[in-house]
């Protein structure tokens, strides 16, 4: 039974979670409930450019590819389109299950263990065994409770109901044996590497368990024994598309059409009832891209407890560009000499005009502060932007088909003339975490809006198809 979830984040940017299924659809009594009908897919049909995020709940025996297979044809089908190669990631059940939580009424009450329906206890102790969502052949194993419990000994039986034969392991650490067959992971979760065991074959498949638990808190029994049968699915992905843009409507009844794809999904929905929000007492969170028809709107947000003046990126840069640039900036590791360097060499100012074509060559741009005062004087927002219009959109594509920028963020002294006593400041490297003055980035949405406005300049310049006589209404 999959659920499924809508997410807005920010003003520019909408994240969209949406839930698949190769299991079974939805309670069909789903199907009769007026409030769960105005909730359906077509609020967001059709979608703008936005980070489409879709939790899938696949078969056992699903690979990541089939799966991405399925999602892309789909697309393909319905003319969705989406910046890049999606990406797939396997996610714990845990996440997904929780997600499903907060959209249903749970039925066990996590808090006191009672099925909320008959009233029936948490058994004792309870063990699960099954397939790693990271390598092949690998098994995870959970003591789930009691929570002082821990796993002393596993028996694996394999074959039909574990007759072929039965393998026993005891748990190691790690750090202390990282060749043993079954390892402490996490607290009360252990991996059972198959490959590390020489006596078990690819062909020999786990079907059953005994799971011995000691407690080390317990005043009675101090021994639990936990048998049961290995859970061989489902398993559980989250794909990204990057600058999806279509109809999701289309698109689900496209997957789940037996007759346009080969491996359909049971069940596809989004739904607006929940909204996820990202907050950090951590960190600022970064700031979004910005497209309005041909002007790119680039936004960096102010940094907390940093007195950031403007913001520098050299732009237009391919990938290689970029890197090379990169590595030639970093070879100043003086704050100041680099802000320096960047205006000796002629750098686009914030009055100055500017427009990015195919042959425009990198420069360094000044993003001013775009927040504008309050009347106390302290900014109304907190991030730096300017304006950037495109133009000749098709030869911009085919020599900057994805687009990358450095960026140094600056610092200037209260009271001091323009110019004077400046220097970079030092930021978090996105990638390496490491501290820098100038980093890469991709320009987010940069492949998706330039196929866009190609595509809308080329039906205005189409000439309108003059009808024949014969054609002509009497």
């Amino acid at each position: 039974m999959s659920r499924s979830f809508t997410a807005r984040v920010a003003a520019a940017t909408v994240l969209i979670l949406v839930a698949l299924s190769w299991g079974t659809s939805d309670d069909p009594k789903d199907k009769d409930d007026p409030d769960k009908k105005s909730t359906g897919v077509k609020k967001t049909a059709v979608i703008k450019p936005t980070k489409l995020v879709i939790l899938v709940e696949a078969k056992a025996e699903q690979t990541p590819e089939a799966v991405l297979k399925t999602l892309k044809r789909g697309a393909e089908l319905t003319k969705c389109t989406y910046e890049g190669k999606p990406d797939i990631q396997a996610t714990p059940a845990a996440f997904f299950r929780m997600l499903r939580r907060l959209d249903s009424e749970p039925d066990t009450d996590e808090i006191t263990g009672k099925d909320k329906k008959g009233g029936k206890e948490k058994e004792e102790v309870r063990v699960t065994m099954r397939p790693s969502l990271d390598e092949a052949n690998n098994w995870l194993v959970r003591v789930h409770y009691p929570e002082d419990g821990h796993l002393t000994k596993l028996d694996v039986g394999f074959g039909k109901e574990g007759k072929a034969k039965t393998r026993s392991y005891t748990p190691k650490n790690l750090d202390k044996d990282a060749e043993a067959p079954l390892v402490l992971t996490l607290a009360r979760t252990y991996v059972l590497r198959l490959a590390k065991d020489k006596n078990v074959g690819k062909e020999d498949v786990p079907s059953t368990f005994a799971a011995t638990v000691d407690r080390t808190k317990s005043k009675g029994d101090k021994k639990l024994t936990a048998t049961g049968s290995v859970d061989s699915g489902p398993r559980y992905f989250m794909v990204t598309f990057v600058n999806f843009d279509g109809e999701l409507e289309k698109l689900f009844d496209a997957i789940k059409d037996p007759k346009k794809v080969g491996n359909p999904v049971e069940d596809a929905k989004a739904d607006e009832r929940l909204s996820l929000v990202f907050a950090s007492w951590h960190r600022r969170l970064p700031g979004s891209e910005e497209f309005d028809g041909f002007i790119h709107k680039p936004r960096f947000a102010r940094l907390p407890n940093r007195n950031v003046v403007r913001v520098w990126i050299l732009f237009p840069l391919t990938k290689a560009e970029a890197e090379k640039r990169l590595a030639d900036y970093r070879k100043i590791t003086d704050s100041e000499k680099l802000v320096r360097k960047i205006r000796d060499e002629m750098p686009v100012r914030g009055s100055d005009p500017v427009t990015v074509g195919a042959s425009t060559k990198a420069k360094w741009i000044e993003l001013p502060d775009a927040s504008g005062k309050k009347p106390d004087g302290t900014p109304k927002l907190d991030y730096f932007s300017r304006d950037l219009p495109l133009q000749n959109f098709r030869d911009l594509q085919k020599m900057y088909p994805d687009a990358y920028r450095l960026v140094v963020y600056e610092f200037e002294p209260d009271g001091c003339p323009p110019d004077v006593g400046v220097e970079a400041i030092e930021v978090l490297d996105p990638v390496t975490k490491r501290g820098v003055y100038v980093f890469s980035q991709a320009v987010a949405g940069w492949s998706a809006r330039l196929q866009r406005l190609t595509e809308e300049e080329a039906q205005k310049t189409k000439k309108p198809i003059k009808k024949k006589p014969d054609d002509l209404d009497n």
